[in-house]
């Protein structure tokens, strides 16, 4: 039926497939997610509404950066990029994450540009989506 070298190599092949099952089964090899600062095919990233009362215009992504400006709980903003950065300067070791920031455009307070934290911002695919969910807002 079989021979004792089949045996041994079909033996061999299921030890080495075992090895390279448990093998790729460990933590992940750790580095960031480099995201494309506009997904292909999209048109774009969309828009958003502010979520907080007062939310700092970054100049750059990153806590420490320079305030450009402040925008206003429920300010229509577009989205023009988005990066995924460091802890910032100051967080709790334990329970620090890179932090996604969005390179937004105010669209009716200035148009001004900068940088604001993804948890700062309600993301929606088109601008039609925001202007409603706006207006949802202030009939409230």
């Amino acid at each position: 039926m079989f021979s004792h070298g089949s045996r041994r190599t079909r033996y061999a092949a299921c030890i080495a497939l075992l090895v390279v099952s448990f093998s790729s089964c460990g933590r992940p090899h750790g580095g960031l997610v480099h995201l494309p600062a506009n997904p292909p095919l999209s048109g774009g990233l969309g828009y958003a509404l502010v979520r907080d009362s007062y939310v700092r215009l970054k100049a750059e992504p990153r806590a420490e950066a320079a305030d450009l400006g402040y925008l206003r709980d429920g300010s229509l903003v577009e989205l023009l990029g988005r990066e995924l950065a460091s802890p910032d300067v100051g967080a709790n070791p334990a329970s620090s994450r890179a932090v996604l920031w969005y390179r937004i455009r105010a669209l009716r307070d200035f148009a001004d540009e900068g940088w604001v934290r993804e948890t700062e911002l309600e993301l929606y695919a088109s601008r039609e989506q925001a202007e409603r969910a706006a207006a949802m807002r202030q009939s409230k």
